[in-house]
């Protein structure tokens, strides 16, 4: 990303937004749980893959009503 990396811009979006979740979904995971823990932000290795992605976003979406 050309101005921010992806823990920059997950912080960015977590104060301009804090009820919206956001995944860090990421190569590096250096230490960066706490990091995440710290500005309440989600945080899932690629190397999890998008299975375990999609199941926390899956988590995170409110539940569908179906119509009556």
């Amino acid at each position: 990303m050309p101005r921010l990396n992806g823990a920059e811009a997950a912080y960015v979006l977590k104060n301009d937004m804090p009820e919206t979740p956001v995944i860090l979904f990421t190569m590096t995971d250096l230490n960066i749980g706490p990091m995440c823990a710290a500005i309440d932000v989600d945080f899932i290795s690629k190397v999890d893959g998008i299975p375990k992605l999609l199941e926390r976003v899956d988590a995170l979406l409110p539940p569908i009503v179906p119509n009556d």
